[in-house]
C-alpha cells in the first residue's frame, strides 16, 4: 500500500490537496485538473486508499522552531561539513524551480549552493525512484524505508555521517520503530539531531527504543491530528576522556546544555 501511494503521489504536482472521494464533485475536478485526462480521472476512483501529493516540507521542523538553514550555516562556519538526510522526501521541492526561501530540501540546496558537493551533502530516501536528475551534492536513495535506513551503508554512506535526519511523515507509518531508531542513531554523528512524528499511542515504544539506541530527548510537541507527536532526539557527544577518567560512574545532568562544552573540549 505504501508503494502504491508513492506511485500515486508521483502523478500529481507537489503539495496538491486532494479532496476525499466522498466529496465526489471536488475530487473529480481536482483529479481532472491534475491528470489532464478524463480516463485517468475516472480510473483513479478504482485505486485503494486516498490519493496524496508529496512535495517535501520542513513543516514539522517549524513546529519545533528548528531552523535547518541556521543549523547548516553554524556547522559550515565552524569549518565542519554539513550532511542532511530526509526520509520519504517525495519530490523534495525539486520538481519546480527552487529558491533559497523554499522550506524544503530544494530550498536548502539552493541556499547552500556554493558548498554543495564539497562541504554540504543532502540525501533523500523514497520507496520508489522519483528523480532522474538532481544537483551535485544531492543524492536520492530509492527503495529505502524508515526502518531500513541501514541499507544506506551498502550504498557508501558511513555510520556517524549525518548532522540532521528528518521525516515529515514516513516514520509515522513505520511498524518497526525499534529498527528505525536504531538505524537512525547509527547514521547520526555525535551532536546530530533526529526529527520525526509519530502516533501518540506509540509514545511508550518510542521512549524505550530511543533510550536503547542512545538518543536523548531534545524537544517534543503534540501537534494533534495526523501530525501526531513531533519530536526531536539528539545523539549526545561523548564525554571527554578526562572527565570519564575522574569518575567512570559519573552521571551527566542532561537537563543542562553540555553540547557547547563538549565541542570546545573536543576542539
Amino acid at each position: 500500500m505504501a508503494i502504491k501511494r508513492d506511485l500515486q503521489a508521483q502523478r500529481l504536482r507537489p503539495n496538491v490537496t486532494v479532496p476525499p472521494r466522498r466529496n465526489l464533485i471536488k475530487y473529480l475536478g481536482v483529479m481532472l485538473r491534475e491528470t489532464g485526462s478524463l480516463r485517468q480521472t475516472l480510473s483513479s476512483m478504482l485505486h485503494d486508499g486516498t490519493w496524496t501529493s508529496s512535495g517535501g516540507s520542513f513543516k514539522l521542523a517549524d513546529v519545533l522552531a528548528f531552523d535547518f538553514l541556521h543549523e547548516a550555516e553554524e556547522r559550515l562556519k565552524s569549518g565542519q561539513t554539513f550532511r542532511y538526510l530526509e526520509i520519504g522526501g517525495g519530490w523534495a521541492g525539486f520538481r519546480t524551480e527552487p529558491s533559497a526561501k523554499s522550506v524544503n530540501v530544494a530550498g536548502l540546496a539552493k541556499h547552500l549552493e556554493q558548498h554543495l558537493g564539497r562541504r554540504a551533502f543532502l540525501h533523500i530516501t523514497n520507496l520508489t525512484p522519483w528523480h532522474t536528475e538532481l544537483p551535485e551534492g544531492v543524492t536520492e536513495h530509492p527503495f529505502v524505508t524508515a526502518a531500513g535506513l541501514s541499507a544506506l551503508e551498502t550504498q557508501g554512506v558511513r555510520r556517524g555521517t549525518f548532522d540532521i535526519i528528518y521525516s515529515q511523515a514516513a516514520a509515522y507509518f513505520e511498524p518497526d520503530l525499534g529498527s528505525f531508531l536504531a538505524a537512525a542513531s547509527s547514521l547520526l554523528r555525535e551532536g546530530g539531531v533526529l526529527i520525526f512524528n509519530f502516533r501518540p499511542e506509540d509514545s511508550g515504544t518510542i521512549s524505550g527504543c530511543a533510550r536503547a539506541s542512545g538518543l536523548i530527548l531534545r524537544k517534543s510537541i503534540n501537534a494533534g491530528g495526523m501530525n501526531g507527536v513531533v519530536i526531536a532526539f539528539e545523539k549526545p557527544l561523548q564525554v571527554h576522556r578526562a572527565i570519564e577518567a575522574e569518575s567512570a560512574a559519573a552521571v551527566i545532568d542532561l537537563s543542562r546544555d553540555w553540547r557547547e562544552e563538549y565541542r570546545q573540549q573536543a576542539s
